[in-house]
């Protein structure tokens, strides 16, 4: 990635934004308690075209209106600006059981199809540059319980990646350009 001014948006108890050596780190969130600086992500007061990046994680699934995030992220990025973001997959094997219940993860119906953020982040502006499908094993309440499907870790990519539990994308800001 490229960049000076990065900003994670979102877990702020979980610094994502190590890849980022000798650049600006921001932390930002609704509580004061982990952060840099609190703001809401729907009303960012970051002036137009100030950052180079923004990380987005489970950010969407966790708001009212997802498309007014993707329309602030997409005025406070620079030309070439990235967003890398992860959602919960509604229809992964997680969605089968009770995890998306309000309480530890987002409700279902809160969680954005990926079908869906991509028609989204098109409709702001962004072009997709990459994605990835994540976490193929189901639900587990117990870290023990989650050995048992370590195979499915290494299958999952290759025989269902539509049914991971998470989703991340790379989606950049693309302006068009005028010469003379």
């Amino acid at each position: 990635v490229h960049g000076e001014v990065w900003v994670q948006m979102g877990m702020a108890s979980w610094p994502l934004l190590s890849f980022c050596n000798g650049r600006v780190l921001i932390l930002q969130a609704d509580n004061a308690e982990n952060a840099d600086v609190c703001m809401q992500p729907d009303a960012l007061a970051w002036t137009h075209a100030s950052l180079d990046g923004v990380l987005l994680p489970h950010v969407l699934s966790c708001c009212s209106e997802p498309d007014r995030i993707l329309a602030e992220v997409f005025r406070a990025l620079k030309p070439e600006g990235r967003l890398i973001l992860t959602e919960f997959n509604p229809h992964s094997l997680w969605g089968i059981g009770a995890a998306f219940d309000g309480k530890r993860l987002p409700e279902k119906k809160r969680c954005l199809p990926l079908p869906l953020l991509k028609r989204k982040a098109k409709a702001t502006g962004f072009n997709i540059e990459r994605g990835r499908f994540m976490g193929y094993a189901p639900w587990a309440k117990q870290q023990g319980d989650l050995s048992k499907w370590a195979f499915i870790e290494s299958a999952g990519n290759r025989w269902w990646p539509h049914a991971a539990a998470v989703y991340g994308l790379v989606l950049v800001k693309r302006t068009p350009c005028i010469t003379p």
